[in-house]
């Protein structure tokens, strides 16, 4: 085989700003092995992938492996090596990274002589990456528990019963017994105060009256009221409700990975404070739909010292709420 060849090297760490559990996750589907073996990977051992490439190929699959979030270099063979590599090898005409050996290095310093040119490919194809990285991953899972509101039932008030049970009871008045006729002449005062007797009690039965009416259709006047407060939440609603609210999260948490990658491709160091979401939507091509939450509302962005925050309204499209969703990151991992 014509041309040098060469081999790829893991440091066996993460790059800055990424965590080596969601690394590995992206790097066992590049590599197609187990996720368990992926996660060995990144233990602090450096380990080679045995299968030698050719410069071209293995720069590129240099680029996919840092995309990825891990430390990668290519290292040439020795003049040794390279003399039982001139047979003609099959895995270059195989996909790339498909059942490939990977052998841990010995410890020591690993020379990699790689040319100024090489590294420039290397730093541009790694910047590429970094954001499709972050949007072909699958998102975490996050648990949204969501309380179930109970709907609270109100009587008519006992009040209402009760008065009219007593003003209907005094509604019948029983005639009084009639007194025994005396034959004695009745003198003038007594005459005259018996038709105002009779006129007082009138009103008053008229007043009592009049209150067990009002309040009998005031107490009919507000049960319709009452069955409204009453309706019950139907589980779809509730379902529905958590399903936007995980949609929510999901991009809360890759917004917060494009902030990061923001800061390390075009900021001044890990400074919160000089990220704005329309500057990061600009340089990092991202969708106008993933800059908003499941409702359609745009998220929000706060800086906090070394910390950040992603925030949403929730549901109602009003912050100071209960349904009120907040993620908030370190600047630096």
């Amino acid at each position: 085989m014509s041309g040098k060849r060469y081999y790829l090297d893991l440091s066996g760490r993460p790059l800055e700003g990424y965590r080596a559990d969601e690394v590995a996750e992206t790097l066992a589907r590049l590599l197609r092995i187990p996720p368990q073996r992926a996660r060995n990977l990144l233990r602090g051992a450096p380990s080679r992938i045995q299968r030698d490439l050719d410069k071209e190929r293995a720069l590129h699959l240099m680029n996919k492996i840092i995309a990825c979030g891990a430390q990668c270099d290519i290292t040439p063979l020795e003049s040794s090596d390279a003399d039982l590599t001139e047979s003609p090898v099959a895995g270059d005409e195989q996909p790339d990274l498909l059942e490939l050996e990977l052998e841990a290095i010995e410890s020591g310093d690993v020379s990699t002589p790689v040319e100024a040119e090489s590294k420039q490919v290397q730093r541009t194809h790694a910047f590429e990456r970094l954001n499709q990285a972050v949007y072909t991953a699958d998102p975490t899972e996050v648990e949204i528990s969501v309380a179930e509101p109970t709907a609270t039932q109100t009587g008519v008030p006992d009040g209402v019963v009760d008065y009219s049970a007593e003003y209907g009871a005094q509604s019948e008045v029983a005639e009084p017994p009639a007194r025994e006729q005396i034959p004695q002449q009745e003198s003038p005062a007594s005459g005259a105060k018996r038709p105002l007797a009779i006129i007082a009690g009138g009103v008053m039965l008229l007043a009592l009256l009049a209150g067990g009416a009002w309040l009998l259709l005031s107490g009919q006047d507000e049960a319709p009221a009452v069955e409204k407060r009453a309706a019950p939440v139907t589980q779809q609603q509730v379902e529905t409700a958590a399903s936007e609210a995980e949609r929510t999260l999901r991009r809360m948490k890759g917004l917060a990975r494009s902030v990061r990658i923001w800061m390390i491709k075009y900021g001044a160091g890990f400074d919160p404070e000089q990220v704005t979401m329309q500057r990061m939507q600009q340089d990092l091509a991202i969708k106008p739909a993933e800059m908003n939450d499941a409702w359609g509302r745009p998220l929000g962005y706060q800086p906090e010292g070394s910390e950040f925050s992603i925030l949403s309204a929730g549901a109602d499209g009003q912050f100071g709420n209960s349904d009120d969703l907040r993620l908030t990151e370190k600047a630096r991992k």
